[in-house]
């Protein structure tokens, strides 16, 4: 959402730079897009994260040693339905 914001605000002044006229930018300019996009980005995650929360799961990779114990293991965190949430967000 910042760099969006920022993208605006280079925008707004190369298009005032074509009719060779001085172009302010408004703080407002730029906050207005970056508060939006922050607080629909915040309100997909708090949504993903009560109503689908991540867990951490570990995973053993195959081979034993000798005394049969496992080698190596591995985590990640997982979520039933993170596509749900996931499309927005790159939407966004």
């Amino acid at each position: 959402s910042a760099l969006f914001s920022k993208t605006i605000r280079i925008m707004k002044i190369l298009s005032g730079g074509q009719r060779f006229r001085r172009k302010t930018v408004n703080v407002y300019d730029v906050l207005l897009p970056f508060t939006i996009l922050f607080l629909l980005n915040l309100a997909i995650l708090i949504l993903w994260t009560v109503q689908d929360p991540l867990t951490y799961t570990r995973l053993d990779h195959r081979g034993l040693d000798g005394w049969n114990r496992v080698i190596s293991s591995y985590g990640t965190c997982k979520s039933e339905n993170a596509n749900y949430y996931m499309i927005p967000l790159f939407v966004l």
